[in-house]
């Protein structure tokens, strides 16, 4: 019995055969159609041929692709269908647009415009990680596809749109599958210093708090990272309390109960980025979509989701994200820099992609 690297090697000499045949036929069809007498016939024909050939090669390649995919805890067709579930929901909700040249994309407040990356690049993007395999060994392997570029207040308006229509639908749900109350006034409640927020700040502790540093502004962040971002997380619907992580392979999930600068010490270790607000709104509109049940939801109190990929320009507090079962709506506000509560967790995910 051949080796899978004997196997590959068929294979690929099959698909430069199809090529080759394929070129053949494409070169017959073109004479085909330049001919007076049949010409409809034998155009037909060989157009038929070049369809088929066509057809097999890309099929074969495909399959090449499966073989030679080296994330064995990510399959390939997994990454597609997460990639295509939540294109399709941002399509749904009118955040993609159809731009100037034809295709689908967003725009910053700006205007400047950011195509929606191919599958194919971010497969090729992330083979040239040579971290994302152990990652995705140690549970990381919900793609996160972020539309940076566009607005907090966009992505707010989007998510409380579909919340208010899965509330009509019966479908609004808690992390315990219970119906969920809703304020249809105000389902997204956002603070009003995410007017004025650093990306990718540093986090020390000073004095017993948490204090940032180094913030750029958002167009500088778009600038540095693209309209686009792309991280990798393990798709939790709430992150651990105190006294509730785990460790696989190596990695152990970062839990409440520490101040927003240890948490950040801890993910920056692990080699991973802190998320966004941006972040936090894109993967609660997929999952909320999907599974019909919102993110940062606790029954015995407000959870509190720490969102270290920023920090106020004017504020000691930190940023936060949760679900308010009190107020019935979701939200984001800051919290004071020098706690440490047990139930205030962080969001982390693989990038750099």
């Amino acid at each position: 019995m051949p080796s899978q690297c004997d196997q590959v090697k068929q294979e690929y000499e099959k698909i430069k055969s199809l090529r080759q045949e394929f070129d053949l036929e494409y070169d017959k069809y073109n004479k085909a159609i330049n001919i007076n007498e049949n010409k409809s016939k034998k155009a037909g024909e060989a157009l038929e041929k070049v369809k088929k050939l066509k057809t097999e090669i890309e099929t074969r390649i495909i399959s090449l692709q499966e073989k030679l995919w080296p994330f064995e805890a990510l399959p390939q067709k997994e990454l597609k269908k997460q990639y295509e579930e939540q294109i399709n929901v941002y399509r749904e909700l009118c955040l993609l647009k159809t731009l100037s040249d034809g295709k689908e994309g967003i725009k910053d407040e700006e205007g400047n415009k950011y195509v929606v990356p191919l599958f194919e690049e971010i497969c090729k993007r992330i083979r040239k990680n040579k971290d994302f395999r152990e990652k995705t060994e140690q549970g990381l392997v919900k793609l996160r596809l972020t539309p940076f570029a566009l607005s907090i207040d966009e992505l707010v308006k989007a998510y409380g749109e579909l919340i208010k229509r899965k509330y009509k639908e019966g479908n609004l749900k808690g992390e315990d599958n219970e119906l969920l109350e809703l304020d249809k006034a105000t389902p997204v409640y956002v603070n009003e210093n995410f007017k004025n927020l650093f990306y990718f700040p540093e986090w020390e502790t000073k004095d017993k708090k948490a204090i940032a540093s180094k913030g750029i502004s958002k167009k500088e962040a778009i600038k540095q990272i693209g309209g686009w971002r792309i991280t990798f997380d393990e798709g939790l619907s709430i992150v651990p309390e105190k006294g509730q992580a785990k460790t696989t392979k190596g990695r152990t999930s970062i839990e409440g109960g520490m101040l927003a600068s240890e948490q950040f010490q801890l993910i920056k270790k692990q080699k991973e980025e802190c998320w966004t607000p941006e972040d936090w709104l894109a993967f609660a509109i997929s999952y909320l979509s999907k599974e019909n049940k919102v993110i940062g939801d606790d029954r015995g109190t407000v959870y509190l989701e720490r969102l270290l990929g920023v920090c106020f320009s004017a504020s000691g507090h930190v940023p936060r994200a949760y679900w308010d079962r009190v107020n019935r709506r979701a939200g984001l506000g800051g919290y004071d820099s020098g706690d440490s509560y047990s139930d205030v967790g962080v969001r982390s995910g693989v990038g750099g992609f």
